[in-house]
């Protein structure tokens, strides 16, 4: 950096964070996709649109498709309103500041994340109700379902003979043991009702189902984001018995969903919903944002500084630390470059914790695995954050590191170190003064990382 002293720095880091919030905020990417979205809306004001929100952003949706589609105006004079809206329920992890949504004939249900619930249980039963009763309404009706990242968490239905206590249990030990997103919802959606395609089944008596959809998986993968409510499911019990075998989950660790899922193998259950279900021939879906558009806002941020962007990487998964490192190595590569250079990636890595006993998270970890590699370099720095705004079981959304972070760790009295290698990097970095802290976003496109190397051009007076 230069010289550029550490809350100059913080700064710039705290505004490339708005800034890529900002462009991913539910509000925005509704506007970049409606005129395509209101024409998969068109012919439904006969009978008004139903709308279900599950996800992180679910509230978000609801306001900006409310927006669009024109309350009414007893709506903003404090009426009813509704406008195109006939009814809806929208699970959320928190209602707070939602302004429209309980005006306009739309039930809000708060659910817990990111582990599942009863309360979960209870609120996902009266989505069912809700769905099945418009489908019974008869021709002419239009679900539009908003889906977005931990919509998986939120619509839980276990199937008979499991609790959510099993399906919560056995998706913590999958995570612990560094699962893939692809290995969780094949679990997933073996042991509940409503995933790999149960929503689309129920839904089939709707004359059309539209859905908006935020994902927050690489690859953009229809059948994974949410675990699939919608989607054709290409995975079997037996894909579910295998994950759970390749992650160490034994039968005496989840002695309820091995009995489960081995009835599935053999038949006596039926399988979840695949491609060409008729189902599915009434469902269409549209992704109005993903990790890409986070990566391009990111890329304009840090150009907006001064920063010649020399390489934009998504699909960035695997061991934080392997990934924060790998990330300094590339961005030591364009070192020598005129001017500063800068890397943007995006994507979700994951931590195997194992017996570990640190608190943090996957872009907190990388940042310190990257805070290690650069330690002693005057004019590096590494950002990584979760779109979200949490990352792990902390408040944090992630982190920044310069070449100095790893020094100020020790000085404040912190084993880096061991902090490193038991995954406390919460406290690492928390002890350097370099966690960035959003708040829930109300959004979730995934992790976004930078790296910037040389010297940078700030605007006077400081960092926008």
């Amino acid at each position: 950096m230069n010289g550029v002293n550490e809350e100059i720095v913080r700064e710039m880091c705290e505004g490339i964070v708005r800034e890529v919030v900002d462009r991913v905020g539910p509000a925005a990417m509704v506007a970049r996709a409606w005129p395509r979205v209101e024409e998969m809306l068109s012919d439904t004001s006969g009978c008004g649109i139903d709308v279900v929100g599950i996800g992180k952003a679910s509230a978000g949706l609801a306001e900006a498709v409310l927006e669009m589609l024109e309350v009414g105006v007893g709506d903003r004079e404090g009426g009813q309103g509704g406008g195109r809206i006939a009814r809806g329920i929208v699970l959320t992890p928190s209602a707070r500041g939602l302004r429209r949504v309980g005006r306009a004939r739309i039930e809000v249900v708060e659910v817990d994340h990111p582990s599942p619930t009863e309360r979960n249980v209870s609120a996902t039963a009266r989505v069912e109700r809700f769905v099945r009763e418009g489908a019974s309404r008869g021709e002419g009706r239009t679900l539009l379902v908003l889906v977005s990242g931990g919509g998986s968490a939120h619509l839980v239905s276990p199937a008979d003979g499991l609790s959510v206590g099993d399906v919560a249990a056995v998706s913590m030990r999958m995570m612990r043991a560094g699962g893939t997103v692809d290995e969780l919802n094949s679990v997933r959606k073996h042991v509940e009702r409503l995933k790999g395609g149960g929503l689309a089944r129920l839904a089939s008596g709707y004359s059309r189902v539209v859905s908006l959809v935020v994902s927050d998986v690489m690859g953009d993968d229809l059948s994974v984001i949410a675990s699939g409510p919608l989607a054709p499911d290409p995975t079997t019990y037996a894909d579910a018995l295998e994950a759970m075998r390749e992650r160490g989950v034994s039968r005496e660790d989840a002695p309820a969903v091995w009995a489960h899922l081995e009835r599935g193998v053999r038949g006596e259950i039926a399988e979840t919903a695949k491609p060409g279900d008729p189902c599915f021939d009434r469902v269409r879906q549209r992704i109005i944002g993903s990790n890409a558009d986070a990566m391009r806002a990111a890329e304009e941020a840090i150009m907006g500084r001064g920063v010649r962007v020399l390489s934009v990487r998504g699909g960035a998964v695997g061991e934080a630390a392997d990934r924060g490192r790998e990330m300094v190595v590339e961005m030591a590569r364009g070192a020598a470059s005129a001017g500063a250079m800068g890397i943007v990636w995006g994507g979700e890595t994951t931590v195997t914790v194992g017996d570990r006993s640190g608190v943090g998270g996957r872009n907190q970890e990388f940042v310190l695995a990257a805070a290690r590699a650069m330690a002693g370099r005057a004019d590096a720095l590494v950002l990584a954050f979760g779109t979200d705004g949490i990352d792990g079981p902390t408040n944090a959304a992630g982190a920044w590191a310069t070449g100095e972070t790893w020094e100020r760790i020790r000085v404040a009295g912190v084993d880096a170190e061991v902090a490193l290698r038991e995954h406390d990097s919460h406290r690492a970095l928390g002890a350097s003064g370099s966690l960035i802290r959003t708040g829930p976003t109300g959004t979730n496109v995934n992790d976004v990382m930078v790296a910037i190397v040389g010297g940078m051009a700030l605007p006077e007076g400081g960092v926008r």
